[in-house]
């Protein structure tokens, strides 16, 4: 009797898992606050704030793609500050990016390159806290939003396979994100029962530029 041959198992996607931290740099913005109703009168300032360097540390994980192991997908998470003369900003992204590398120094232990270029972009998400004093008589504002601002996440780096199960990367990355924060009230005691009223906005961008050191499992 003759034996039926056994079907070969496709290729399974190769995931990966980094931990990363490092420096988020120094750069300008304005802060726009405007008030709608009294007290104190309605206006609006503008305050410039000049942020210092800080840390900043993340995980990410993902797979690259068979029969396409150039691309690939991830989920990132990471947390960095923003800290300038009397503004205090706390920002937490969650970016789903697309991932493309390319092959250096393949060999038979390193089939998909041991030193390995990459590119990612794609889309974030952010939660932040604000605190920011805009002087009199507008005063000090705190706002904070889950997950409610938009933004984008653009990297670039390079992997070092020192081992088949990890290595070593360096990245360079850039995220920006538009902070738009309302006050608002609505009538009430324990739910709206009518439209809500709108007391003061506060709205900054916040282009941030990223230099990292990871390790890659």
């Amino acid at each position: 009797m003759s034996s039926l041959p056994c079907s070969q198992a496709p290729p399974a996607a190769e995931g990966f898992l980094d931990f990363y931290g490092g420096w988020a740099l120094a750069g300008k913005t304005d802060a726009v606050h405007q008030r709608l109703v009294p007290p104190p009168p309605p206006g609006t300032v503008t305050k410039h704030l000049n942020f210092d360097a800080s840390g900043t540390f993340g995980v990410r994980g993902g797979y690259w793609f068979e029969p396409f192991p150039w691309l690939g997908f991830a989920v990132d998470l990471s947390f960095f500050q923003r800290k300038a003369e009397a503004a205090h900003i706390d920002l937490v992204p969650l970016s789903l990016l697309l991932m493309l590398r390319y092959p250096l120094l393949t060999s038979e232990q390193f089939p998909k390159g041991q030193l390995q270029p990459y590119v990612g972009i794609g889309p974030s998400v952010f939660s932040s806290h604000t605190s920011i004093d805009f002087g009199p008589p507008f005063g000090g504002v705190n706002h904070g939003n889950v997950f409610g601002d938009g933004g984008v996440d653009v990297r670039a780096g390079l992997t070092w396979q020192a081992h088949k199960s990890f290595g070593l990367f360096w990245e360079y990355r850039f995220t920006h994100v538009n902070l738009d924060y309302q006050l608002e009230t609505c009538p009430g005691l324990f739910t709206c029962t009518g439209p809500t009223t709108t007391h003061s906005t506060t709205d900054l961008n916040l282009d941030t530029h990223h230099f990292l050191v990871g390790i890659r499992f």
